[in-house]
């Protein structure tokens, strides 16, 4: 992965496909320690597992209330709105499959409010795969999709983003 701003200062979402309680500590260790040191994972304080996470703790943030989606974009957008990049993981769960599910509308929501660059990002294998950046406003602008289309309508673009990987 290589840091796609060129020194402007602008939060990065990635959305990964989740597959592993691992997940959030292979893609802070896949980033440029720059960018690694500027970005965060939610956790709901679900006990991860305690090695590699004791690595992480300054990259958690913990939400107060547990499975509660509006709290969960509320602190979503604070970080970003912070300036630090945040890794998400928009199916909202653990995925069986090497496919994502159905994203949750949240992810489609925060990209719309805060314009922050998404990274789609899908482990292949043992690889860590990091698509193209984009940004709400380069989906508009390229006519992917409309003002008019929901945050549903949006998560489902990323996550066609993700397949594509």
């Amino acid at each position: 992965f290589s840091d796609p701003r060129a020194g402007r200062k602008m939060p990065m979402i990635f959305a990964v496909h989740h597959t592993s309680v691992f997940d959030a500590f292979w893609v802070l260790r896949a980033l440029p320690r720059t960018v690694a040191d500027e970005t965060c994972f939610l956790t709901e304080a679900v006990p991860y597992p305690w090695f590699p996470y004791n690595f992480c703790l300054q990259h958690t943030v913990v939400t107060d209330k547990r499975n509660d989606p509006l709290e969960t974009l509320k602190t979503s957008l604070a970080v970003l709105r912070a300036g630090k990049n945040l890794i998400t993981f928009p199916e909202g769960k653990l995925s069986p499959s090497e496919k994502p599910g159905e994203l949750k509308a949240g992810i489609g929501l925060i990209a719309k409010e805060t314009d922050a660059a998404i990274v789609p990002v899908k482990k292949n294998g043992r690889k860590l795969c990091f698509g193209r950046p984009f940004r709400y406003s380069d989906i508009i602008k390229c006519k992917a999709i409309t003002r008019d289309n929901s945050p549903q309508e949006i998560a489902d673009y990323i996550r066609n983003k993700i397949i594509e990987l």
